[in-house]
């Protein structure tokens, strides 16, 4: 979890929603939030698929999270949540195409494969394509000669 960066964000009068599947990161992002002494950080134990949150969000950052961009149905569902005019920032593991993936993707897959069980070798070269049909505005910028990503978009009013 990447908390810290949205607490500048927020403010004191906001809340930062922090949803994790793993126990361990959980209470790692526990500590630093304990240690803060931040009262408005509200950190959920669950899978992104069945994830619910009380209100709509202004804002969602997907730090990488191949897995949850390539669900048909977690994806959706964390949309669900962000309000009209809200913003999504994601980074992340692709592929690369063309020379370079010869070279970094086999880099890019031994350091994944343990924390990516999402297989589809296709969508792996694009993970943020979900995002780009829901968002407007949206940019991508690779990075890591094409084995990282930064993506991020708006989600208008006129948008459901």
């Amino acid at each position: 979890l990447t908390v810290p960066l949205r607490w500048e964000a927020v403010g004191k009068a906001g809340v930062v929603y922090g949803g994790e599947l793993s126990p361990d990161m959980l209470a790692r992002a526990r500590e630093g939030v304990d240690a803060a002494a931040r009262s408005n950080v509200r950190l959920l134990e669950t899978d992104a698929e069945v994830l619910e949150l009380p209100d709509p969000v202004d804002g969602i950052l997907c730090f990488f999270t191949h897995d949850i961009l390539l669900s048909p149905t977690a994806l959706p569902r964390a949309m669900g949540f962000l309000a009209a005019g809200g913003r999504v920032v994601a980074a992340g593991v692709k592929l690369a195409h063309g020379w370079r993936g010869w070279i970094v993707n086999p880099i890019t897959i031994a350091y994944s494969l343990p924390a990516v069980t999402t297989r589809d070798v296709r969508r792996s070269f694009r993970p943020y394509a979900g995002l780009a049909e829901i968002l407007d505005e949206f940019r991508v910028e690779e990075r890591g000669s094409g084995s990282l990503y930064l993506a991020w978009g708006r989600r208008s009013a006129a948008r459901k």
